[in-house]
Order: C-alpha cells, then sequence, then structure tokens
C-alpha cells in the first residue's frame, strides 16, 4: 500500500472511523518513515484504546519514522495505544538513534501493557545496548514484557557484554524470552548474555495463604 496508502487509513484513524480496531497488520507494505509518521499523529489523541497488535515489519522504516511515531505517542504517556501488547518492527532499517527515541518513549510511560517487542534484522548497535540498559534501570518499563527480539543486529562484543552486566542485575519479573545476537559479536558473548538472563534475580512467587 506504500506510505502515501497508509497515510489514508491514518487519516480514518484520526478522525475515530476505527476506534474498535484491535489488530493492525501493515507487514511487507512499503509503508516507510511516511506512513509510520502519519500513524503517529493519528494515534496521539487516544483514539486507538483497543488496538493490541501493531505489525509493521519489513516496511523501510528507518530512524526518521520511529523518532516521530515515538515521539508522538511518548506525548500522551499511558493514554495512547494503552492496549498495545505486540509491536513488531523487524526487518527494517532502525539504527541507534531511532531505538532510543523508543527507549525514551517506554521511560515517559507510554505502552505500559507492551509484551512482545521485536526489532530483530535492524541496524542496532552498541549505543542500542547502553539505551537498552537505561530502560532496564525505569522499574515500570518492560514490566509487562514476555518478549523482546534483537537477534541479528548489529552489536559487537562490547555491547553485548553490557548487555550481560545490565541483565544480571534486572528482575523484569514477566520477560521469558530475550534474543541478542549479531554477526558482529561472537558465539560466547551472546551465550553470556543469555546465561545473564536466565540467572538473573527473580522477584519470589507469591506464597498461597
Amino acid at each position: 500500500i506504500g506510505g502515501d496508502g497508509f497515510a489514508a487509513i491514518a487519516v480514518s484513524i484520526e478522525t475515530g472511523a476505527l476506534t474498535e480496531l484491535d489488530s493492525l497488520d501493515v507487514n511487507s507494505n512499503r509503508v516507510g518513515d511516511t506512513g509510520l509518521i502519519a500513524l503517529g499523529k493519528a494515534v496521539a489523541n487516544g483514539v486507538l484504546c483497543k488496538l493490541s497488535k501493531l505489525y509493521l515489519g519489513g516496511n523501510d522504516i528507518s530512524d526518521d519514522g520511529v523518532i516521530a511515531f515515538a515521539a508522538a505517542v511518548g506525548t500522551g504517556g499511558g493514554d495512547v495505544l494503552p492496549a498495545l501488547y505486540e509491536l513488531w518492527l523487524s526487518n527494517n532499517e532502525i539504527g541507534d538513534k531511532g531505538f532510543a527515541a523508543l527507549c525514551a518513549m517506554l521511560k515517559q510511560g507510554a505502552l505500559t501493557n507492551l509484551g512482545d517487542l521485536r526489532l530483530q534484522y535492524n541496524h542496532l548497535g552498541d549505543a542500542s545496548c547502553s539505551s537498552l540498559v537505561g530502560l532496564l534501570k525505569c522499574g515500570s518499563a518492560l514490566y509487562n514484557t514476555w518478549y523482546l527480539g534483537l537477534n541479528d543486529n548489529a552489536f559487537t562484543n562490547e555491547g553485548l557484554n553490557v548487555l550481560e552486566t545490565a541483565l544480571a542485575g534486572a528482575a523484569l519479573p514477566r520477560l521469558e524470552f530475550i534474543t541478542a545476537s549479531s554477526p558482529n559479536s561472537t558465539a560466547a558473548a551472546q551465550q553470556a548474555v543469555q546465561n545473564a538472563f536466565t540467572n538473573r534475580p527473580r522477584p519470589p512467587r507469591p506464597t498461597m495463604g
């Protein structure tokens, strides 16, 4: 449908024509930055309260689109896309600046229901590991997240080592899977991240009274 076609859909969203929408799948539709920017503008007023799934994989989305979208969503805090549980942005052109914007948005209190965040096959580098570490230090962000997909990006061992250290001290009570790999890093560094995640401290299970 392309960016202009998706922008037309965004106009319908903004005018309140699709308030009952609970899933929006536009994977591999060349939405691009134009479409994502239009979507951010459309949802900023809180019209999509029921949307739980947003699939935007394989759409030539770059940092510019993500930065604008994150700014629009972040401004509304928890009132924008409050039900969103799955956000898929894999197979795009997103780099460190775009990922930093996403992290900043989440730290602002946006998308608190987010359970599944996927950014595989992008261009996230070591700076993104640092952004993620900052996000992990924010107790409310990623609280409900069970899946975090970051494999096949551009991390080096240095970035993964930083992430490993942070994961070792992060509770992340609901997180069940994290994938973080790159052709630029070794298998040992990738496994160390998984080990730190597996052995991380977990809150005690509530006892039955």
